[in-house]
């Protein structure tokens, strides 16, 4: 017996014939102080289409995507309807869930590409297989007569401690919640950073991150480092540190 109950309505009253867009996120438990900076500060979205909706929580590292057709979104594509969740953990581990939401599909094919770096499948349910190519990795998922049943997957990259603080940089600065004069200072100590544990010279590589940290928490000017994702940079900044000592 399928049960139908409306939960909540939500609109948004379009100003005159402007054409625009809306995005909006669910948040437990908000406060005034947390919404005035949420979701410049850890939320970006990375497609709204027609084919596909993704956004990605940078504080967690979480990348969420629903495909109602094949297409891409950032660093995520499919062949058809499917729907995901990413979870990248500063160690260099990926934890997937997918499933294929119409029933329809015999098959899922599934690509992340991370460019540079190397995919290692680790773990995963029964009927995925893995392709691997030099610049992205392809799932394969048999989803014949599952009933849109989710798939877990793990894998990990050859990136090491540093990718997760340049990734996470990256993404601050293509948000916003970076400015511009900043990030060129802050860019130049995390390259230097991956450049060394790269090489295997650890040491270098956290002298190069705690002058990014210093750098980074040094007095700015208002509005050019937002307060949430200087937390979350010197969270990861302290976690590869750890990890490369």
């Amino acid at each position: 017996m399928l049960i139908e109950r409306t939960i909540a309505n939500i609109s948004y009253l379009h100003p005159g014939t402007a054409r625009t867009s809306l995005a909006y996120a669910l948040v437990p438990n908000a406060t005034d102080e947390l919404l005035a900076t949420y979701s410049h500060a850890c939320i970006e979205v990375l497609a709204n289409t027609s084919e596909v909706q993704a956004v990605v929580d940078t504080r967690s590292g979480v990348t969420m995507a629903n495909f109602f057709s094949a297409g891409d979104a950032g660093l995520l594509s499919a062949d058809g309807a499917t729907s995901v969740v990413v979870k990248q953990n500063g160690d260099g581990h990926l934890r997937l869930g997918l499933s294929e939401p119409t029933f329809s599909r015999d098959q899922v094919r599934f690509t992340l590409a991370l460019p540079d770096l190397d995919l290692d499948l680790v773990a995963a349910d029964e009927g995925v297989s893995m392709e691997s190519g030099h610049d992205a990795s392809t799932l394969v998922i048999d989803t014949k007569d599952v009933s849109g049943r989710v798939f877990t997957v793990e894998m990990t990259t050859s990136a090491g401690p540093v990718h997760a603080v340049s990734g996470a940089f990256d993404r601050s600065v293509a948000t916003g919640a970076i400015a511009a004069p900043v990030a060129a200072r802050l860019r130049a100590s995390v390259g230097i950073a991956q450049r060394h544990a790269e090489a295997g010279r650890n040491q270098q590589a956290i002298q190069a991150l705690e002058r990014f940290q210093y750098q980074l928490t040094a007095p700015h000017p208002p509005h050019t480092v937002e307060p949430v994702t200087k937390d979350l940079l010197v969270q990861k900044v302290e976690t590869a540190v750890a990890q490369l000592s």
